[in-house]
């Protein structure tokens, strides 16, 4: 049996701890927390729209956003059970879990520069969007964070979370209010 030198043996503890330390913090999980009270939960690529505890990947009620770009992607619940889903990309850039017995599901790709999604679904009109919750997700440094805005009553609530931390701000607005767009 040799008898290592106890540099040596550091070292190597070292570059084990390093790479279990490094292959946790890609798979960690974030939960947020919407003004209402609803959860989502973040891992990796997975959108999950509930407090996600399992250690695999779940089997539905998620949004996969695939590709190397990770950024872009809303989710609009409206109240008459029907989901709105934008994906700033073409259709293979997203894989969608969700119950479609329970939800109505419309689903739009594209880019920055066309306004489908708002054409679309009327959201440039606060009146309009304050009848649903429009969650979005946004990527900053390979990680997505997200802003959940929702409306209850004559407010629209906005909750934004700040990249790198788990702080958040929130705002609120009259939904007849001109600046909630922006």
């Amino acid at each position: 049996m040799k008898n290592y030198p106890s540099k040596t043996i550091i070292l190597y503890a070292a570059i084990i701890i390093a790479l279990l330390v490094g292959c946790t913090a890609c798979n960690s999980k974030r939960c947020y927390k919407t003004y209402t009270g609803n959860y989502v939960t973040i891992w990796d690529d997975y959108i999950i729209f509930e407090k996600y505890e399992g250690r695999k990947p779940p089997k539905d009620n998620y949004i996969r956003v695939l590709g190397t770009y990770k950024g872009c992607v809303s989710a609009c619940f409206k109240t008459n059970d029907s989901i709105i889903i934008w994906r700033n990309f073409d259709e293979n850039s997203i894989d969608i879990k969700l119950n479609t017995n329970k939800y109505k599901l419309e689903v739009y790709y594209g880019y920055h520069d066309e306004p489908t999604f708002n054409r679309k679904t009327r959201c440039q009109d606060p009146l309009v969007i304050a009848y649903y919750d429009f969650y979005s997700f946004y990527e900053d440094g390979n990680i997505l964070f997200p802003r959940f805005i929702e409306c209850v009553g004559d407010s629209v609530y906005r909750r934004d979370y700040k990249a790198s931390t788990r702080f958040y701000k929130d705002r609120v607005y009259s939904r007849y209010d001109e600046n909630l767009n922006k």
